[in-house]
C-alpha cells in the first residue's frame, strides 16, 4: 500500500472518529437535558410540595401500584430460590465435604412465602390503582 493511501485512510478514520465523538457528545447533552427537565417538571414540585394535593395523591397511587407489581415479581423469584434450596445431610469439616440430600425441604416455606407475598402485593396494587383512578377522574360538582 502506498504512503498516500495510508495517509488517506488515516484521515478518513480520524474524520469518522470525530463524527462519532460529536454524535456521542450531542446525545449525552440531550439525555442530561431530558433528565433535568423531567426533574424540574415532575419530581421537584412533588418534593417541594408545590404540586397540588390531588397531583401528589395521583402519583402516590401510581407509585404504590408499581410497588405492588415489583413486590409480586420479586416474591415469585424469591420463592423459587427458596424452593430449590437443599440441606447438607452429612458434613465433614475435616474434608470440607457435604453430601446433599436430594429432597427439597423448603418447598412448604416457599409456598407459604409466595402466598403471603402475593396477597400483600395484590393489596398494594389494588389500593394504588384505586387511589390513582379516583384522582384521575373528573370532579363532579
Amino acid at each position: 500500500m502506498s504512503e498516500e493511501k495510508k495517509n488517506e485512510n488515516l484521515e478518513k478514520a480520524k474524520e469518522g472518529f470525530d463524527k462519532a465523538k460529536t454524535a456521542t457528545a450531542d446525545a449525552t447533552k440531550e439525555i442530561a437535558s431530558n433528565v433535568g427537565r423531567t426533574y424540574n417538571e415532575k419530581v421537584k414540585p412533588i418534593v417541594a410540595l408545590t404540586a397540588s394535593p390531588h397531583e401528589r395523591a395521583r402519583r402516590s397511587g401510581k407509585y404504590l401500584a408499581r410497588l405492588g407489581i415489583s413486590w409480586g415479581i420479586l416474591s415469585v423469584i424469591g420463592a423459587i430460590i427458596i424452593a430449590f434450596q437443599s440441606d447438607c445431610e452429612d458434613y465433614s469439616s475435616a474434608y470440607d465435604y457435604c453430601r446433599v440430600d436430594e429432597t427439597y425441604p423448603y418447598v412448604g416455606w416457599a409456598i407459604g412465602s409466595i402466598f403471603a407475598n402475593i396477597v400483600i402485593a395484590s393489596l398494594l396494587y389494588a389500593i394504588g390503582s384505586y387511589i390513582e383512578a379516583r384522582m384521575t377522574e373528573e370532579p363532579s360538582h
